[in-house]
């Protein structure tokens, strides 16, 4: 009975703390990203493009990730200009719904690599069970996946960090042999997608290891409307901003490392504190609670202050 009442009050706990944990991982500002195709140095041939999967199963893994904005791939971007180039035309309707141009959304992140090795082990356990002309064993099938990524800013090509990941995947079935008339089939059950887990193990750990670099990456927005008392800015509930924080607003000056062109930090020349009053999916509306409102100007920037 004890064991029974301990059980509940630990399964309580993780249930009351769960809301906890995922309302903090949505306080963490979200960047935007782009997944190029993999390079393939691997001699594997076979119907699954290793590089290409690459790039769309990281992609939707992004997309579900809380701390990314996933732009669409390079093939597609150059789909969505060839659409708004035929409705900037005149040959479309022209209206509030109409593509237009100068819109796409930026990448801050790129993400590429190349697929390094890949190998598949498989082995058989016959003789589990016989009878007559059958004989049952198991199978099993294990596959290894290494890639190289490379973290890439995009505003200059630079490489912000890399690094070495393996995948790796096992999968087990039931062997059938039987025979008959001296001749001899083999029927098997197990799954040939041995490959594709061992991508996932791989993506997950890279999705992991790119979410601890983000501290140190420069995040802003900027101010793009003001209204009275009333400071729109450019980012939102998609970026993780909410209600109650507070931004530093004021001229940006962008630091960049004069032999390289890398991005070291993003300075705003403070002059005045933003509160979050309300916040919708891409935009915030603020309110001075710091400084002097009248110095601040349309497109100026903001960076996010825990104080």
């Amino acid at each position: 009975m004890k064991r029974i009442l301990l059980g509940a009050l630990v399964l309580a706990c993780t249930l009351a703390s769960t809301p906890q944990l995922l309302a903090s991982e949505t306080q963490n500002l979200r960047f935007t990203v782009m997944v190029s195709k993999f390079e393939n140095q691997t001699p594997f041939q076979g119907q699954l493009d290793l590089g290409n999967s690459w790039r769309t199963i990281m992609t939707g893994a992004l997309g579900k990730n809380p701390h990314f904005i996933v732009v669409s791939e390079s093939d597609m971007r150059q789909e969505a200009i060839k659409t708004q180039t035929f409705d900037a035309s005149g040959v479309t309707t022209q209206g509030h719904t109409t593509s237009q141009r100068g819109n796409l959304t930026p990448a801050q992140l790129l993400v590429k690599g190349t697929i390094t090795h890949y190998e598949t082990k498989k082995g058989n356990n016959k003789g589990i069970w016989k009878s007559h002309n059958v004989e049952i064993g198991g199978t099993q099938e294990g596959s290894e996946i290494k890639a190289t990524v490379q973290l890439i800013d995009a505003s200059t090509g630079t490489v912000i960090v890399a690094n070495n990941f393996t995948g790796k995947s096992k999968k087990r079935g039931v062997g059938i042999t039987f025979r008959k008339n001296q001749t001899e089939g083999d029927l098997s059950t197990e799954r040939n997608d041995s490959v594709s887990q061992a991508m996932i193990d791989a993506i997950d750990q890279t999705i992991a290891w790119m979410v601890t670099k983000l501290p140190s990456i420069p995040w802003r927005g900027e101010i793009m409307l003001i209204d009275g008392d009333t400071f729109v800015v450019n980012r939102g509930t998609r970026e993780g901003v909410e209600t109650g924080e507070i931004f530093v607003a004021g001229p940006i000056k962008i630091l960049r490392d004069p032999d390289t062109g890398e991005l070291l930090d993003v300075h705003v020349d403070e002059q005045a504190r933003l509160r979050v009053d309300r916040v919708r999916e891409k935009v915030s509306y603020c309110s001075v609670v710091a400084g002097d409102a009248s110095l601040i100007q349309e497109t100026m920037g903001v960076t996010r202050t825990s104080l």
